[in-house]
């Protein structure tokens, strides 16, 4: 190593190898201000650092530390596709700096999923312009990490780059049996999953989300799957409800969830009273009663029922009367039918809710069965 002045404000500092008397870099340190020179030089007990005075022609002095400065710094950049499909084949490229001889290998790590801790690939060469590349076929999913080092030698330094790809999952088959059907207030529905193949996880959860906001979305079921890839759940219904199916995905299998949105109809009686005898499905009536029918429906807040009347003539039933009635809290509504009575004319009556029009959206638009009556003198 020797030091000498230069001209136009540096220092020249020149590293010659023990027994040579040529020099293998040099490194140019600012004076300051015209000409300068080096004052001092120092190495660290290790020999990895030296320090270094200059001083300028106005006695300006500055320290300098230098960092390995017997070996040159090396640079490594890379390029990937950003996205890549699992098992297919992806290209990286690559380009060295720094002086590093063509024809010396480099490592090369992959790191995903399926090896969070880093999987040695083959090394690659650099070739001529000190460039290089590698093909992979990236076994998992998700993002995938290259990283390319360069372990140095006695005239290099070592460094590295690494690049990412987002590599695609397969979709997995996933089905879910009841979307649409319609069903009886507080029935039981089986629901069955089916998830088609995958790499690893094989669990599937079902969850529960009745209308409304009052209940929240509960889980029924997570399991394994069986031998047919199926799991099954039951589920007692009292509103619409909409189960998902969800397979939270492996390393090679995205995660994928699908829906059954199970309709539910409300339960809905109406009773006939003030009658004096009922004979052949019809309810008879005094003309001077007035008929009774009370409702009883699935209960819920502001829940309305559409009370409808018919009369029969000319052959077919005819539209009479239509009330749009409150329900109680405990799901009862009234309906005292005044006035005067023909005889003779035969009658039916029921109830329905109707999704929407009825107060809220909770259930499936529901009839009740038609209840007969009619008037005697």
């Amino acid at each position: 190593m020797t030091g000498r002045p230069y001209t136009a404000g540096y220092a020249d500092l020149q590293f010659v190898p023990a027994g040579s008397a040529v020099a293998s870099r040099q490194t140019l340190l600012t004076t300051g201000t015209f000409q300068g020179g080096l004052a001092e030089l120092a190495w660290s007990t290790g020999g990895d650092l030296l320090a270094a005075i200059t001083t300028s022609t106005l006695g300006v002095e500055s320290l300098w530390v230098l960092d390995e400065p017997a070996r040159d710094a090396t640079t490594i950049s890379l390029s990937a596709p950003a996205v890549g499909t699992r098992g297919s084949a992806l290209t990286v490229t690559g380009a060295v700096g720094g002086g590093i001889p063509m024809g010396t290998s480099l490592s090369v790590r992959r790191t995903d999923v399926e090896s969070p801790d880093g999987k040695e690939l083959a090394p690659v060469t650099i070739g001529e312009s000190g460039a290089f590349s590698f093909t992979d076929q990236p076994p998992a999913g998700g993002t995938v990490k290259y990283t390319v080092s360069y372990a140095g030698d006695s005239a290099h330094r070592p460094s590295s780059a690494a690049v990412t790809v987002a590599v695609s999952r397969v979709t997995p088959a996933l089905t879910l049996t009841s979307n649409g059907t319609v069903h009886a207030y507080g029935s039981t529905v089986t629901l069955t999953a089916r998830l088609g193949s995958t790499h690893s996880n094989r669990t599937v959860e079902l969850w529960a989300d009745p209308a409304g906001a009052d209940q929240g979305n509960r889980l029924l079921k997570r399991a394994a799957v069986d031998g047919a890839g199926n799991v099954t759940a039951a589920l007692r219904l009292t509103r619409n409800t909409t189960v998902t199916a969800t397979f939270a995905g492996d390393s090679r299998f995205s995660a994928r969830s699908v829906k059954s949105t199970l309709l539910t109809r409300v339960a809905v009686t109406t009773a006939v009273s003030k009658h004096y005898r009922t004979a052949g499905g019809y309810h008879y009536f005094r003309k001077t009663k007035h008929p009774v029918f009370t409702t009883t429906m699935t209960p819920s807040a502001n829940r309305k029922q559409r009370l409808i009347f018919e009369y029969y003539s000319a052959g077919k039933w005819r539209a009479w009367k239509v009330s749009t009635l409150p329900m109680s809290r405990a799901g009862k509504s009234v309906r005292t039918l005044k006035g005067t009575h023909r005889t003779g004319v035969k009658y039916r009556v029921r109830a329905a809710y109707l999704s929407g029009t009825s107060g809220d959206s909770l259930n499936y638009t529901t009839y009740g069965a038609w209840k007969y009556f009619t008037f005697r003198k």
